[in-house]
């Protein structure tokens, strides 16, 4: 069972830390965010970031305009086959700019986000070295607070999913107009399975791995989130920001959600489709490719794990037009 109470009592030392331009500059060196290299480095920071606290962290700067009203953060490493369905589906789903962090690909991914590029729909930015996912969620939260009005923050093997007839940024803006004291609005994963399927092919994600788990499968207590960056700390966990102070995260059903895990299932209309696995042929090139926030990679025990296929689940066809 996940630890989900354990996270409400837990402090952080020197909330936003993490946040340091030398510490997102730097931690290409440090090969993950809690490595021995990481750990040296928040001891040689903490002058600079007494110095910078009132200045950076403390205050909440007030935007009267914003460039971009949705912003939606993904990094990814040798994704090119899949990039071009994940952008298409987001962008029809409202999100107005999608910050594509490219972490060393070797493959067509750059070549396959140039026309979304070109359109000023897609802001790429190349990022080297290992176990960096969290200094490029602390870099856009730096770089885009004061020009992005939300920033979501998921994975490129997860897709934000609506019920029908729902827009997410109509919904984020409601949500975040309803709470004076909301930092952020999370939404819990639903694991898709590989649907029985062997080997890759050239089928789109959503359009056939159309089997997942039963909601109430503990691995769906895992949320992510779409911020208000200007209330952000610091990213620390890939699932969830520590907030400045008086601000939380909030679910669909009104209910502060501390930690990663969110247990209250009630409300779906907002989800987190996660192709964990795929195939099993692609889930071994994904395990190939190693984790991204910490050094290693990833079991072959964790297909099994993941590999669910309870429940049939069609509703992402309707998608089929938009990310021909």
């Amino acid at each position: 069972m996940l630890d989900v109470e354990s996270y409400k009592n837990k402090k952080y030392l020197f909330p936003g830390i993490f946040r340091l331009n030398l510490m997102t500059c730097l931690g290409r060196f440090c090969h993950g965010t809690y490595t021995l290299g990481r750990k040296i480095l928040i001891l040689l920071l903490i002058p600079v970031y007494i110095i910078a606290y009132p200045f950076k962290f403390w205050r909440i700067p007030k935007v009267k305009d914003f460039k971009y009203t949705l912003g939606l953060f993904v990094m990814a490493k040798n994704e090119g086959a899949y990039v071009e369905e994940w952008v298409k589906y987001h962008l029809a789903i409202g999100v107005d700019i999608i910050y594509f962090f490219d972490n060393e690909s070797t493959d067509n991914t750059y070549e396959v986000l140039k026309p979304f590029i070109d359109k000023g729909l897609v802001k790429y930015t190349k990022i080297k070295g290992k176990g960096r996912h969290l200094d490029c969620y602390n870099k856009t939260i730096n770089r885009e607070r004061k020009r992005c009005k939300y920033i979501g923050f998921v994975d490129a093997d997860e897709f934000i999913y609506l019920k029908d007839g729902l827009n997410l940024k109509e919904e984020v803006e409601k949500a975040f107009a309803s709470k004076d004291d909301i930092g952020g609005l999370v939404f819990n994963w639903l694991i898709f399975g590989s649907s029985h399927i062997e080997k890759k092919d050239d089928r789109p994600v959503t359009q056939k791995f159309l089997y997942h788990s039963p909601q109430d499968f503990v691995e769906n207590y895992h949320v992510k989130g779409i911020v208000n960056p200007r209330l952000v700390m610091d990213y620390r966990n890939t699932h969830f920001a520590l907030y400045k102070k008086g601000y939380y995260a909030y679910n669909l059903s009104g209910n502060r959600v501390i930690g990663p895990f969110n247990p209250d299932l009630s409300n779906t209309s907002i989800r987190i489709n996660h192709y964990f696995t795929r195939s099993k042929e692609e889930f071994i090139a994904k395990r190939n490719r190693g984790l991204s926030d910490q050094p290693g990679i990833r079991g072959l025990e964790e297909f099994d794990k993941f590999d669910r296929n309870e429940e049939f689940d069609d509703s992402m066809l309707r998608f089929k037009d938009v990310i021909k």
